[in-house]
């Protein structure tokens, strides 16, 4: 059982690490692509892959989880609609208000929405030593971010967009790790990426209209963001939540500024300041109260049998 804890916080940790890539792959996007447009586009990218995968490798796995799909289809669109609002969310919300502002309210706000969530939803109150090391991850994820901001802007609509950001996000894990209870990762991937393309398509055809510039460049980004940073790093997350809390899982991934903050030292030579540093110091501390948690709420469990 704790082997698999550590398991669960390794694919959850790697994953994380994947979405790390995402600001560096989006800025190398060189036509015209609305914001919109970058978020139902590897949305359906995705989708096609977990698709794929399905069809080829678990038909039977697939004729199989049909019943059940069908009576957990309301859980499912739920849960696509809080990917896509949680895309179109961030999206905008940084558009507004820049991307410090935004992703430091998207990151800062999502693990302690899942606490509140998990306190409402599944009468769940998470341990002292997790709020501790969530607040404790959370305030060095805004570190970072804010060390690496270039300009500032504070627009009231951007930031409330990427507090719900956040909100949808902790929702879309909770409902998630629901979800892999009953049916297979693969399963829960395939079908609620799938709804959330159905979904992301036409709202950014209604929002942002046709892309008016597209190159080969943007292509090839739009399909390492679908495949790699959606499709591979969420498919090893829903895995993750077969063996960890959703709270948890929602703190893990605070590795996503760590991973960007490398990216941006490594990619863009960006230099190293000392904000930065210690955010870097808090979010390693902070994650290893959470772990702790983690442990102790698994050995709780283990007791009770």
């Amino acid at each position: 059982m704790r082997t698999n804890v550590f398991l669960g916080i390794a694919l959850a940790a790697t994953a994380a690490i994947f979405w790390g890539t995402a600001g560096v792959a989006q800025s190398l996007i060189v036509g015209n692509i609305p914001p919109l447009w970058v978020a139902a586009l590897r949305l359906s990218v995705a989708s096609l892959f977990f698709l794929s995968i399905l069809y080829v490798s678990h038909r039977a796995l697939l004729r199989n989880s049909l019943d059940l799909m069908s009576k957990h289809l309301c859980l499912i669109l739920l849960t696509s609609f809080f990917i896509v609002t949680f895309n179109f969310g961030f999206f905008f919300g940084v558009k507004a208000t820049g991307i410090a502002v935004g992703a430091a309210t998207m990151i800062g706000s999502a693990p302690i929405w899942a606490g509140i969530l998990d306190i409402f939803l599944n009468r769940r109150i998470p341990a002292p030593i997790w709020w501790i090391g969530t607040l404790f991850a959370t305030s060095g994820g805004v570190l970072m971010v804010v060390a690496q901001a270039s300009s500032w802007q504070i627009d009231p609509i951007g930031l409330l967009a990427c507090l719900f950001a956040g909100l949808f996000y902790a929702a879309y894990t909770i409902c998630s790790a629901k979800l892999v209870q009953s049916l297979s990762p693969l399963v829960v991937t395939s079908s609620t990426f799938s709804a959330a393309a159905l979904m992301a398509l036409p709202l950014a055809l209604i929002f942002s209209g046709l892309p008016s510039e597209v190159t080969v460049t943007d292509c090839m980004v739009v399909s390492y963001l679908g495949l790699v940073v959606t499709g591979f790093a969420y498919l090893l997350y829903s895995f993750a939540l077969t063996k960890i809390s959703a709270t948890t899982g929602v703190a893990m991934s605070l590795i996503e500024p760590v991973t960007a903050f490398f990216m941006a030292i490594l990619v863009a030579g960006e230099p190293v300041t000392w904000m930065a540093f210690t955010g870097l110091c808090f979010i390693l501390i902070g994650l290893s109260f959470v772990l702790i948690a983690e442990a102790r709420m698994v050995k709780k469990q283990l007791s009770k049998r």
